[in-house]
């Protein structure tokens, strides 16, 4: 087995987010190069990771929702594989602080929804915050604390053939990704890994809006109320089957 592919992958990306976290490369040739780093993510496959995907159905009841494969990680990025054990099994909504983040699904189908800031989004330097609306259902009303304005930026079903899916710290930042009709399991590269506390995962939970909802979803602002880690969400460690793959100068 060779680490081909896979490699090129690690190391283009490594290259591209060390020289942009270390200030050596500037936002326009960033952005094109993260394009091209896309690009190639879309190329990998279940082989090239060497995961056994006729293993991956046979999911065991006590077992955690989600698995995650260990690649490589640095300061600087971290590349592993989240596997969903079976159909409607999901990753709950969820951000990435400052990250950017490419997905290949590589096995199976999963429903991708995710969400971009709204006061980063839109107008050159950013848009006034919405006022915080009355939301139904609520014994009582959430403190603007802990509010985020959004809008959806996609809704989405993917498999193994669709391309890779691009996040920014500002576009499609957060998300949450569930099993459709079977397991599945994606690729995850991020930038940079998650740090906690200063770098830390925050769940959200999508609110219900007093009044008529608008016509169309994307124009409407989506509010999402922080809240802990969903105590049905686990993640455990699983055994990384593919080739070694090393990062960093050489």
């Amino acid at each position: 087995m060779t680490s081909g592919n896979l490699q090129r992958v690690a190391s283009q990306a490594w290259e591209l987010f060390s020289m942009f976290r270390s200030g050596r490369i500037d936002g326009s040739r960033f952005a094109q190069n993260l394009n091209l780093l896309r690009d190639n993510v879309s190329k990998i496959s279940a082989a090239d990771l060497n995961i056994d995907t006729k293993n991956l159905p046979n999911y065991a009841p006590w077992a955690a929702p989600s698995g995650y494969m260990d690649i490589c990680e640095d300061s600087f990025m971290t590349m592993g594989v989240f596997t969903l054990r079976k159909t409607g099994m999901n990753i709950p909504l969820h951000d990435h602080p400052g990250m950017h983040g490419i997905l290949k699904v590589v096995y199976g189908q999963v429903r991708i929804r995710s969400y971009s800031y709204v006061e980063r989004i839109g107008q050159p330097g950013g848009q006034t915050p919405p006022a915080v609306p009355q939301f139904a259902g609520l014994a009582s009303q959430p403190s603007a604390e802990s509010l985020t304005p959004t809008r959806l930026a996609s809704d989405s079903v993917h498999n193994s053939e669709s391309g890779a899916i691009l996040l920014t710290p500002e576009i499609g930042n957060i998300h949450a990704i569930e099993a459709v009709d079977g397991p599945a399991a994606f690729l995850d590269v991020l930038s940079p890994p998650y740090d906690p506390p200063e770098r830390d995962c925050q769940y959200y939970h999508e609110l219900p809006v007093n009044g008529d909802a608008a016509a169309n979803q994307k124009d409407q602002v989506t509010w999402l109320l922080r809240i802990p880690q969903p105590k049905e969400f686990h993640c455990e460690l699983e055994d990384y089957p593919g080739p070694d793959i090393q990062i960093g100068s050489t």
